[in-house]
């Protein structure tokens, strides 16, 4: 991880727990591919079928299947992410059923009482 990126995340951790956060979430591509679940008190996968996953990404401006196949590359397959995360939130269907989805696993790590 690019020395630059660790200082910024630091630093929003930081200034999350003086604002008195219960938690601070972080959204790292290739977490475990950097090691940087070391720093974490736990890691949550956010994960969908290949085939969800694809259409999903092929459908962002700009991507295409050459791009998407190279950032494939660099990601560690799913089943060995879904090994090493904490916690394991599937995500094939709505947008709607991914917030219902994060939102129980908050309240089951009691982080919120919302939703």
């Amino acid at each position: 991880m690019h020395a630059e990126i660790r200082e910024r995340r630091n630093h929003f951790v930081d200034e999350s727990k003086r604002a008195g956060a219960q938690a601070v979430i972080l959204d790292i591509p290739l977490l475990f591919e950097t090691g940087a679940e070391k720093d974490m008190d736990a890691a949550i996968v956010i994960s969908s079928l290949p085939e969800k996953q694809r259409a999903r990404a092929l459908a962002r401006p700009g991507m295409t299947a050459e791009k998407l196949d190279m950032i494939l590359a660099r990601q560690m397959p799913d089943a060995q992410k879904r090994a090493k995360a904490d916690h394991v939130i599937e995500n094939n269907g709505t947008i709607k059923d991914l917030e219902k989805a994060l939102a129980a696993l908050l309240r089951k790590l009691r982080l919120t009482e919302d939703a």
